[in-house]
């Protein structure tokens, strides 16, 4: 595959971002941590950074115009 911008390509590292950052609280509520743990919230959340990785890799892919 030929790529018109193959320098492009080199933005593909970043797209992993959404898994490697944590989203800020801005208040911490010292009962929140006394709820158990929602397996399901956090199976959403995994699958909606998998989904931004994605969406990056393909903006990247496209922008890189093959």
């Amino acid at each position: 595959m030929v790529f018109s911008h193959p320098w492009v390509l080199w933005l593909l590292p970043l797209a992993f971002l959404p898994l490697l950052l944590q989203r800020a609280h801005a208040k911490h509520y010292s009962w929140v941590d006394m709820l158990p743990i929602d397996p399901l919230s956090n199976l959403i959340s995994l699958i909606l950074k998998i989904l931004a990785v994605l969406t990056l890799i393909f903006i990247i892919l496209g922008l890189a115009a093959p």
